[in-house]
Parts: C-alpha cells; sequence; structure tokens
C-alpha cells in the first residue's frame, strides 16, 4: 500500500501561505518613512509616488537612468549628493523652464501657452543636438566618412523616435553649415551624395551638388545634376532661377 501524504500543512509551509495572502504594503506605505532631503527646486514635502513621477520623466525625456545625476555606486547611494555635474545642471534646466512656462504667455499675449518641458528639446537624448549640428562637429574632427558612417548608425538606432530629424533638408542643411564653415568640398559631397541615396527624387539635392561640382570645376557633373532638378519639379520657377544664378555666377567668376 502507496503512503500518502498528510492532508496538512506542515507549519513552515502553513506560514508562508498566510503570509502570501497578506497584501502586500502599498509603495507609499514601504516609504512614508523616506522621506527625501537636498530638495532645493521641488517641494519639500513632495510625496515619494510624486517624486519617483518626476525622476520617471526626467529619464524617459533624456534616454538615462537614475545614475545620470545621482551617485549610485557600489558600497555608494547617495541620492541627495550634489557632487555631480548633470544634477546641478538639471536644476538650472528646471529653473529656466518655469522661468520661460510663467513669462512666455505675457510675453506673446496669450493667456495659454504651449508648457516647456524636458522631452520638448531632448526628444530621448542626453545632450539635445541638432543632427547637424553632431555631423558637422564628426565631419570638422574626423572627416567625411566618419560622418556618414555616424548617420547611418543614427538612423538605424533613431528612426521613428524623434530624437533627431532624418527628412530630405536635415543632411542638404548640414551640407550647408559645412560650408559656412568653409570646410572642404570632398567633407561636403559624400553628405549631399548620402542625401541622394536616400531621396533620390531631391531636387533640392541635385542643385547643392551641382553647385558644389561647379565650383570644383566640373562643368559636366554639375549640369547632370542642374538637368535632373529641372526634370523632377518643371514647373518649380524658384529652383530654375538659383540654377540661372548659379550658373551666371560662375561665368561671372571666370
Amino acid at each position: 500500500m502507496q503512503n500518502r501524504r498528510p492532508l496538512f500543512f506542515a507549519p513552515d509551509a502553513a506560514l508562508a501561505l498566510v503570509l502570501a495572502l497578506l497584501p502586500a504594503p502599498s509603495r507609499a506605505q514601504r516609504h512614508e518613512d523616506e522621506k527625501p532631503t537636498n530638495l532645493k527646486i521641488l517641494p519639500a514635502d513632495i510625496s515619494h509616488e510624486d517624486l519617483h513621477g518626476v525622476m520617471e520623466e526626467f529619464n524617459a525625456a533624456l534616454g538615462v537612468r537614475c545614475d545620470h545625476c545621482h551617485v549610485l555606486a557600489p558600497g555608494k547611494r547617495d541620492f541627495a549628493s550634489d557632487e555631480k555635474e548633470h544634477k546641478r545642471a538639471a536644476r538650472g534646466m528646471m529653473r529656466l523652464t518655469k522661468s520661460i512656462n510663467d513669462s512666455l504667455g505675457t510675453l506673446i499675449g496669450r493667456e495659454e501657452v504651449m508648457k516647456v518641458e524636458c522631452v520638448t528639446c531632448h526628444r530621448g537624448q542626453d545632450e539635445p543636438r541638432t543632427l547637424r549640428g553632431v555631423l558637422t562637429a564628426t565631419a570638422t574632427k574626423e572627416g567625411a566618412e566618419a560622418a556618414v558612417k555616424q548617420y547611418r548608425e543614427l538612423r538605424d538606432q533613431y528612426y521613428g523616435r524623434g530624437g533627431y530629424d532624418f527628412g530630405e533638408n536635415a543632411l542638404l542643411e548640414t551640407a550647408r553649415e559645412m560650408e559656412r564653415r568653409q570646410l572642404e568640398p570632398a567633407v561636403v559631397l559624400p553628405l549631399l551624395r548620402l542625401n541622394l541615396e536616400l531621396f533620390p527624387q531631391s531636387a533640392g539635392t541635385h542643385v547643392q551638388l551641382g553647385r558644389v561640382l561647379l565650383e570644383q570645376g566640373d562643368q559636366a557633373g554639375a549640369t547632370a545634376h542642374f538637368e535632373e532638378a529641372k526634370r523632377l519639379q518643371p514647373d518649380n520657377r524658384w529652383l530654375q532661377r538659383q540654377i540661372q544664378e548659379i550658373l551666371k555666377g560662375n561665368e561671372g567668376g571666370h
């Protein structure tokens, strides 16, 4: 005859069951005795739940974690510390956004205006830099190949997330910025060609490419791009005038 298990629980099992059935303490209960310290912008009596919500908004807006601003290292967890520059910067930005939100309506004569938030500028980036700024800096320091590689990597990582503008005009504006900084055409051309790879119907890119090639003395290459631009937008009078002015300026330069 097989032994049957007794129809009762061992004391430790019964205790575990009772504890499991008891309601778990809420997050507010767990932290009711944990009062935040060193608050200089947020209200001193802010609840833990509200404070946690603010911190989560920061994390999402900047694409970071708590240790971006707070000292959180093995053996040292000090949320109150002002050691990190990012935390001091965050306070400054909070003051700035509050000032904008408090005064913008009065300045433009509206009762209701859109509120500025961290995400308004950061859009998931810890440094709210434009794509143009990022690529221009890279091209200046490391050359065109590095800038093209960086663009592809950023596009793979952030496309559709709002962090950067990957539209048709982004690389056009980047090329213009590089020219304003007097970077060599050899640095500018690869980015314009990359833009045509992504936006083959971009008449503006063809015009820009034609102009740069013309400055390099490549008359045939420039003409081909101008003709393609006119084919893509035959009714665009502004584009036609732009091509004429470029050609006229080139004749005057010679």
